[in-house]
């Protein structure tokens, strides 16, 4: 029966052995691609061609409107393909700069596959308090922690989803610039085109501020309510046990 539960819990988790294997390693990047006159649009074009043919997608795309040949593509590719995907954008225009940042969060990973373990511990007591409660009282006591336990769950695969994401796809940001574009100065720019230098130079940033987002801790105050309630079960049990008699 405990190998049963063991297995359950498992794969009820979706856990990843390669996760003990293999580092958790999240790659993003942002790439200034300067290609030649007259080929703007095939530029971006063969950017997007780039991304698909190594699995990956567009996430978003942004060509500014002056017609000068300025503009930003988004792309996602799987992390196994990201190095070749960068290479290959040299062969669509010459790199003129290039940021990369990695991040190792397989501690995280594996803390937040074993907190989930506990919880589901913590669960199945209290699902079996929930049983055994003689009185709505109880009852009522015991469906509140459980409630509570079963949210931290969730945040927590929520946390482990977002990790998994993250780390088997990999952002990419590729600003295409045709040769002879004026370069712009933010500063006097309108609005509207200050905002978005604003965010093409902030993407990485907040990506990053993301992706390091502390998971949700369960607190140890359950674990510590959970023996409470055993405690209380077990108290008119060794109530009604007959005192030892005085010796004389």
């Amino acid at each position: 029966g405990a190998r049963d539960a063991l297995g359950s819990i498992q794969v009820d988790l979706g856990a990843d052995d390669s996760v003990f294997g293999s580092p958790k390693l999240i790659k993003n990047g942002q790439v200034e691609l300067r290609v030649a006159r007259d080929t703007f649009g095939a530029a971006v074009n063969e950017v997007i061609r780039l991304a698909r043919r190594y699995g990956g997608n567009v996430q978003s795309t942004a060509i500014e409107d002056s017609g000068d040949g300025r503009g930003t593509v988004v792309v996602r590719v799987p992390s196994a393909n990201f190095e070749d995907t960068l290479e290959d954008l040299g062969e669509v225009g010459r790199i003129e700069s290039e940021y990369v940042d990695t991040q190792d969060v397989t501690d995280e990973f594996v803390d937040l596959q074993s907190r989930i373990r506990n919880a589901r511990s913590a669960e199945r007591v209290l699902l079996n308090l929930m049983d055994e409660a003689t009185s709505i009282a109880d009852t009522i006591r015991v469906q509140n922690q459980l409630e509570r336990v079963q949210e931290n769950i969730e945040r927590m695969r929520g946390r482990l989803r977002v990790l998994d994401d993250q780390t088997s796809f990999s952002t990419l940001a590729v600003d295409v610039i045709e040769a002879g574009a004026k370069e712009e100065d933010p500063e006097d720019a309108g609005p509207l085109a200050k905002a978005w230098h604003d965010a093409v130079d902030g993407f990485m940033g907040v990506i990053s501020a993301v992706i390091v987002a502390s998971g949700v801790l369960l607190p140890v105050a359950v674990m510590a309510l959970v023996v409470a309630l055993l405690v209380r079960r077990l108290r008119p049990r060794l109530e009604r046990e007959p005192e030892p008699e005085a010796q004389a």
